[in-house]
């Protein structure tokens, strides 16, 4: 080990590189988002867009929400705090998303313990990834149901989305994953959908505690939710949305014809493009002011 990693083992991981650095003050990265009008969403669309949100990535969220209702305005937003997000966090939110539905999480935790049994519930506590699969089900208004990851940005208009949106389809989609397999449980079922991503993915009805504890329990996997919801689509009509329009970024070039980027985060920071982009969304969202 030379003198350099030597030196970077004492400090914090977040000093230890710019990437580093960058995803644990996020916030700062996207304070601009402040300065953009407020953007109505409706109270009671049959389609709701369920988000998990944390206070590191709370800008993060506003610029996901904001450039999607952009582009497909006649939805809710119902945003899931992960026990983060402060009484300030909940003011932006009103006046930047008025209309979204903020579940606060001892509520949420205090509802779901009521109905989940023991074992699950207490796994639902410990693995906050979980409340992705529970609490977007199961304290779901709409029925049809989109989930929106807060690191990801729509730069164009997704027509496919709309169309799903407007047609009332019966299926499931997703969009596409750089790895084939995405699974973590073992074994990988035989029919798990390939390079499945559920960062971004919409589904026609919301499950049940019992669908979902169907795959839950015989699998016993609890830490992370795109395991269990390519696990829940086997057997369903599911549509893999246009990877290079719905790109999930691994730290290759932007297709030219990407109208969302999902900006995991592996590759989320190694460069400004994420950045950059936000500024781009950010004057298109000023302009609806003018």
């Amino acid at each position: 080990m030379n003198p350099a990693e030597n030196l970077l083992r004492f400090l914090p991981w977040r000093y230890r590189s710019l990437s580093n650095w960058r995803y644990a003050n996020a916030n700062r990265l996207f304070k601009r988002v402040l300065s953009t009008p407020p953007m109505e969403c409706q109270t009671e669309a049959q389609i709701e867009v369920h988000s998990l949100v944390c206070r590191r990535d709370f800008y993060m969220y506003l610029m996901a929400a904001k450039s999607f209702l952009l582009h497909c305005p006649d939805v809710s937003l119902v945003v899931h705090d992960d026990g983060s997000l402060t009484e300030q966090d909940a003011v932006l939110l009103n006046w930047h998303l008025p209309g979204c539905r903020l579940i606060l999480r001892a509520s949420a935790d205090r509802e779901l313990n009521s109905l989940l049994p023991e074992h699950i519930a207490n796994m639902r506590m410990k693995h906050v990834f979980m409340l992705k699969v529970f609490d977007f089900n199961l304290l779901n208004r709409g029925g049809r149901t989109l989930m929106l990851d807060s690191d990801i940005l729509f730069i164009q208009p997704p027509e496919e989305v709309q169309h799903w949106i407007d047609s009332k389809e019966n299926t499931i989609f997703y969009n596409q994953d750089p790895l084939q397999d995405t699974c973590r449980a073992t074994p990988i079922p035989s029919d798990y959908p390939h390079h499945f991503n559920s960062g971004f993915m919409g589904w026609p009805t919301a499950l049940t505690l019992e669908q979902i504890l169907q795959i839950v329990v015989p699998l016993n996997y609890f830490g992370e939710d795109q395991t269990l919801y390519g696990c829940l689509c086997r057997g369903m009509e599911t549509t893999a949305l246009p990877k290079n329009r719905y790109f999930v970024r691994d730290g290759g070039s932007l297709p030219a014809e990407a109208c969302l980027i999902h900006f995991i985060s592996t590759y989320r920071f190694t460069d400004q493009l994420y950045v950059n982009l936000s500024r781009t969304v950010i004057e298109q969202l000023s302009a609806r002011r003018m």
